[in-house]
Formats: C-alpha cells, sequence, structure tokens
C-alpha cells in the first residue's frame, strides 16, 4: 500500500513559486524607485524633497541631543545609516551607485544644512 505525498508537494512548490514571486517583486519596486528621474522640473522636486527631509531630520537630531545626552547613540547611527545603505545598495547593485551616489550627496548636504540651522 502507497501512501500518496502529493498534496505536500504541491504545498511546497507553491509556497517556493510564492516566496519568488514577492521577492522578484520587492526586487523590481526597489529597482524603480532607485531609477533617476527623467525630466528636469522632476529631478529638482527630488533634489528638494531629499535635502529638506534630511535637514529636517537632523534638526529633530539636534532637538533630541539638546533635550538629552542618552539620545546620541540614535542619533549617531541616524547620521551614519545613509551612509551604510548607500555603501550596501552600491555592492549588491553596483549598476545604480550613481544614482545612489547622487542621492547620499543631497542627503549629506540636507544632514549639512540642518546642522546649521
Amino acid at each position: 500500500m502507497q501512501i500518496r505525498q502529493r498534496p505536500l508537494d504541491d504545498y511546497r512548490l507553491h509556497s517556493i513559486h510564492h516566496r519568488s514571486i514577492s521577492r522578484n517583486r520587492d526586487g523590481v519596486a526597489l529597482q524603480k524607485w532607485l531609477q533617476p528621474p527623467t525630466e528636469f522640473t522632476s529631478a529638482l522636486a527630488e533634489a528638494i524633497a531629499w535635502i529638506a527631509a534630511s535637514a529636517a531630520v537632523r534638526i529633530v537630531m539636534d532637538w533630541l541631543l539638546a533635550s538629552s545626552t542618552d539620545f546620541w547613540i540614535p542619533v549617531l547611527i541616524g547620521i551614519v545609516t545613509p551612509a551604510a545603505i548607500a555603501v550596501g545598495l552600491s555592492t549588491l547593485m553596483p549598476q545604480l551607485s550613481l544614482v545612489l551616489g547622487y542621492r547620499l550627496i543631497l542627503v549629506m548636504i540636507g544632514l549639512l544644512l540642518g546642522g546649521k540651522l
């Protein structure tokens, strides 16, 4: 008498297929997000958004440090994170290194300006 294991195998195949589809969707979404803007006005708007957001984050970090010096570790992590993300993504996706460098420069400019305000 044979025991049929077909439904379990079908479940495993479906599970593996579903995981690979979700990874592909995540990779496609990440690549779309990391593409440079095509028009000048969208590039300018994106640059302003990156600089303004990072300046606002730096102002919040300065406020946290002024309120209590116990927050120096989260602030340090917040300042180092953009560079760590750029290094990690540039090793995983080297074809996007120019876009990452551009956005990293914008974030660093924003962090610098936020520190001066």
